[in-house]
C-alpha cells in the first residue's frame, strides 16, 4: 500500500516520540549492570570465577585453573504493542500518537528495570551463582581456595520497620559499608572498593526521606556528627517491595569493580516496529506500533551487594 502523507507524520511522530522517551528516562540501575552481548539463546558465565593471587616463582610458573560455575541465562522474548485508530491515523491526531507511542517507549525502557528489581525483590530467596541465595548469610563458592561463609543479608531490630530514624538507617548503612569493603574473593584477595567510591543506596520510595537525610546532612539526631554525608547516592526504586509493619528492605552497593552485582544479557536490543502498509492495515485501517526485544536478567556478583532488613 502506498505511504499517504498522513500515515509518513504519524510514522515519524510515533518513532521520534518513542525513542525520546526511551532515551530520556533515568536508569536506576546505572553502574550495577554488567551489560553481556548474546549470540545465542542462553549464556553461561564460567568468568564469575577470581584469578589466582600472585605468589613466589619458585622454578617454573604454575598454572592454576580459574572456578568453572555453571551459572547459565536464557533469553526471552519480550513485547508491548499499542494500536492507532482509524480516526487518529486519518486526522493526524499527532498529540495523541505522541503520548501514546512516548509513554510505550518510557514503559520499554522501564522494563529491563522492573525485572533487575525482581531480582532484588527475590534475592533473599532465590540462588545465585555459588548456590546460595544472592542475599545471604553463609555465600562460599565451591572449589575455591577460601571458603569461609561471608554475609550479604544483614539485619536491625527496631521499634517500627516502615519509618526507620535517621539513627537507625545510619547504623544500618555503615553495617552494610562495612561489608562491602570487607568482602574477599575465592582466593581470599579482598575485593574493596576504589579509592573516592561513593556507594549506591537503593531504597524504597517511603525509605527516602530518611535515605536522603543520612546522605546529606552535616548532623543527625542528638545531635550527632553524620560520618555518612556524600558517602553515598540515594536511588528510590518505586518497584522495591514496600515496607511492612514486621519487615523493611533496602540495599547498597559498591559500583566501583568491573563486576557487577546484576547482568542484564541482550540478544536483541529494544526496536520500535508499525505494520503501516501491511496486510492487517488492508483488513481493518488500524495499525500498531510494537516495542519487542530478545533479552533477560540475571544475578551477577554478590560482593557488590549487600541488603538489609529492618525488623
Amino acid at each position: 500500500m502506498p505511504l499517504t502523507h498522513s500515515d509518513a507524520l504519524i510514522r515519524e511522530t510515533a518513532r521520534a516520540a518513542f525513542w525520546q522517551n526511551y532515551e530520556t528516562w533515568p536508569n536506576m540501575f546505572d553502574g550495577l549492570v554488567q551489560l553481556v552481548r548474546s549470540s545465542a539463546d542462553q549464556e553461561t558465565y564460567p568468568w564469575l570465577g577470581y584469578a589466582p593471587k600472585m605468589q613466589e616463582m619458585v622454578g617454573t610458573k604454575v598454572a592454576k585453573p580459574v572456578p568453572n560455575y555453571d551459572w547459565t541465562i536464557k533469553n526471552k522474548k519480550w513485547e508491548a504493542t499499542v494500536a492507532i485508530d482509524y480516526e487518529t491515523r486519518k486526522y493526524a491526531k499527532l498529540g495523541a500518537v505522541t503520548a501514546m507511542v512516548g509513554n510505550l517507549g518510557q514503559k520499554a525502557r522501564m522494563f529491563s528495570q522492573s525485572l533487575l528489581s525482581t531480582l532484588v525483590n527475590n534475592g533473599v530467596s532465590t540462588a545465585c551463582y555459588d548456590t546460595q541465595f544472592f542475599f545471604d548469610t553463609d555465600h562460599s563458592d565451591p572449589g575455591a581456595r577460601y571458603t569461609t561463609s561471608q554475609d550479604n543479608d544483614t539485619t536491625s531490630n527496631i521499634s517500627n520497620p516502615e519509618i526507620p530514624t535517621d539513627l537507625e538507617f545510619a547504623a544500618a548503612c555503615r553495617t552494610m559499608i562495612g561489608k562491602l569493603l570487607s568482602y574477599l574473593d575465592n582466593e581470599g584477595d579482598p575485593v574493596g572498593a576504589a579509592p573516592g567510591t561513593k556507594f549506591i543506596c537503593m531504597v524504597p520510595p517511603t525509605f527516602y526521606p530518611v535515605a536522603n537525610k543520612v546522605a546529606s546532612v552535616d548532623s543527625l539526631t542528638g545531635p550527632v556528627g553524620n560520618d555518612l554525608r556524600n558517602a553515598f547516592e540515594v536511588r528510590v526504586n518505586p518497584f522495591l517491595t514496600v515496607p511492612t509493619s514486621s519487615h523493611g528492605y533496602f540495599q547498597m552497593y559498591n559500583p566501583s569493580g568491573a563486576r557487577k552485582p546484576y547482568i542484564l544479557q541482550i540478544a536483541d536490543d529494544v526496536t520500535l516496529e508499525d505494520n503501516i502498509g501491511m496486510e492487517n492495515d488492508f483488513m481493518t485501517k488500524d495499525v500498531y506500533f510494537s516495542a519487542f526485544g530478545y533479552f533477560n536478567v540475571g544475578y551477577g556478583d554478590w560482593r557488590y551487594a549487600c541488603s538489609h532488613d529492618f525488623t
